[in-house]
């Protein structure tokens, strides 16, 4: 949606300038900058997550990743929220009031919902990862202790 609207906006020349006009440009082009981002941290994350091989690996990953994590929530909750003001905004300019008030309340319940749904199953899941990743390592500690103590070496887990 956002690129082509860049280069060739759904609005006439005239219309650009107006109010309107100028908060779709600017929903739009914002729409599209954090949706690059969204894109790009979730790569990252996902080429990461290749080289975990342990669980103190996975727990230092998601240590070093929380933040940018949380920033992604953020950043994908933004980019939904702008791609429905910048539908929105295009929609006032060139629909009837009526159409332009349907379309207002059901894209942006919709959206909203959605997104805030979204969001939250993202922060559940990630808060029940730490909360995995910390008794797995209790459990693992554990073992390690047995294993210490029953003949004094332990295989590496991962090379």
């Amino acid at each position: 949606f956002s690129l082509p609207a860049i280069y060739h906006p759904p609005i006439t020349p005239q219309l650009m300038g107006s109010p309107l006009g100028t908060a779709f440009q600017v929903c739009n082009g914002a729409y599209g900058a954090t949706s690059i981002f969204v894109v790009a941290l979730s790569t990252i994350f996902l080429a990461r997550t290749g080289e975990l091989c342990s669980d103190d690996h996975a727990k230092d990953f998601i240590v070093l990743a929380s933040p940018y994590h949380q920033t992604l929530v953020l950043l994908f909750v933004c980019s939904n929220f702008l791609l429905t003001a910048a539908v929105i905004s295009i929609t006032w300019l060139n629909a009837s009031r009526a159409v332009a008030l349907f379309i207002t309340c059901a894209w942006g319940l919709t959206a909203s919902t959605v997104t805030l749904f979204y969001a939250n199953i993202l922060w559940r899941n990630h808060k029940l990862l730490k909360q995995h990743v910390g008794v797995v390592n209790m459990q693992r500690a554990t073992f390690v202790d047995r294993l210490k103590s029953s003949n004094g070496r332990i295989k590496p887990v991962c090379v």
